[in-house]
């Protein structure tokens, strides 16, 4: 071969490896024009749709059963509640109060007096001056000392022989009514620890009493009831010591009245005609000289004292409430 034709052929085959070079690169560029996102070969395409994942629900912890240990008898709530995410709105949950049950009945004190002064508190009480009645009294014989209230029976005004007495502001519906007393020994006065109505309409609206001593060795007193009529009533005899200390009390029902001595009960009356049950009532303490002596009260005798007294250690009324 001639060097002139060589060289020929070189040169052909050098364009050819050009053209197949190129041809190479257009494919390379092809292909990869072809996978390009966003693009085609006639042009950009519409941007990616962006999908979004939507965020879990906060998980929250259901309030403990009323049944489980520890549980509260209402439902509690956080401090600080977690929000409801919902339609753009953020609400926090309703707290409400359970109603509570009702607190049960149980007596509760409405007056008292332990008598720690040096007179009588007449925002508690009142006194009888009725110098001239069934039952004289002069206030001159009430007084309060050593923690003790003195109701005295004896010579007063005009030299009259007059008892004394003390009525209490506070009058309730039913109640608890009590006292602890002495009364010393003599004939002539009785004592009476008694409830009374507010309207002084009696026998209408009745009357209890929680002790009456009558006679003049103080050995026993009675109780009573009385209501509507002065033939309406019943009696009950204690048998005790009088001139020592003891308490009286009186519970006082629409179904009952029931007495106690120095705590234990002595007698219970559920007779509805004789239940009081028209008006209020509040507590009486009386020393009293009966006009009529001797039928009830003993009249004096040569050995009564000039003086008698009642000595009351505290006075209290309760409401059942």
């Amino acid at each position: 071969m001639s060097v002139r034709r060589f060289i020929v052929r070189l040169r052909a085959y050098r364009r050819s490896a050009r053209h197949g070079l190129l041809l190479g690169l257009s494919a390379i560029i092809a292909l990869t024009g072809a996978c390009t996102p966003g693009t085609t070969r006639d042009g950009p395409t519409t941007p990616p749709t962006t999908v979004v994942v939507a965020e879990p629900p906060t998980p929250t912890t259901p309030a403990p059963s009323p049944t489980e240990p520890g549980a509260a008898a209402s439902p509690t709530t956080s401090t600080h509640p977690s929000p409801t995410k919902g339609n753009g709105v953020t609400t926090r949950p309703t707290q409400s109060t359970p109603p509570q049950p009702a607190r049960p009945k149980s007596w509760r004190l409405v007056m008292t007096d332990d008598f720690s002064g040096s007179t009588l508190d007449m925002s508690k009480w009142g006194a009888y001056d009725d110098l001239y009645g069934n039952f004289p009294r002069s206030p001159r014989h009430v007084s309060v000392s050593d923690g003790q209230l003195h109701l005295k029976g004896g010579p007063g005004e005009q030299d009259l022989d007059l008892g004394s007495g003390i009525a209490s502001r506070t009058n309730l519906m039913y109640g608890r009514f009590e006292a602890r007393f002495r009364v010393s020994i003599g004939a002539g006065f009785g004592a009476v620890v008694l409830t009374w109505p507010q309207g002084d309409r009696w026998p209408a609206d009745g009357e209890i009493n929680l002790a009456e001593v009558n006679r003049g060795d103080r050995a026993t007193a009675l109780n009573y009831i009385h209501n509507t009529t002065e033939t309406n009533k019943r009696g009950h005899l204690m048998t005790a010591d009088f001139s020592q200390w003891h308490e009286v009390r009186m519970e006082w029902f629409a179904d009952r009245v029931v007495y106690y001595l120095d705590g234990t009960e002595v007698w219970r009356v559920t007779e509805p005609s004789l239940i009081p049950s028209t008006a209020k009532m509040h507590l009486v303490l009386q020393l009293d000289k009966s006009r009529g002596c001797g039928t009830f009260i003993e009249c004096r005798n040569a050995s009564s004292p000039q003086y008698t007294f009642m000595d009351v250690d505290y006075a209290r009324v309760y409401e059942w409430a």
